[in-house]
């Protein structure tokens, strides 16, 4: 009978245990998503991410087009191009 006891309350202390690492890591996740969009949502953070992102698109952009630069002889050669005015 007490071996049956103590079986009992290993099995309790096993499910219980998980139990606490299951909340234990629903809370972490929350707070740590709590903390996150505090940051994220922060002006100085989302001025600082808009300008990254616009610095990363005008270096992709320049890497794009470093070929297309237009030049005078382009222009001239260009048949739908305006005369020049000088």
């Amino acid at each position: 009978m007490l071996a049956i006891l103590a079986i009992g309350l290993g099995v309790a202390a096993i499910f219980g245990y998980r139990a606490i690492i299951d909340l234990a890591s629903r809370k972490a996740e929350e707070a740590a998503l709590k903390r996150l969009s505090e940051y994220f949502e922060a002006e100085k953070t989302s001025a600082m991410l808009k300008e990254a992102v616009l610095r990363h698109v005008q270096q992709e952009a320049d890497k794009v087009y470093e070929d297309l630069k237009i030049t005078e002889s382009d222009i001239e050669r260009y048949p739908g191009a305006p005369e020049s005015q000088e």
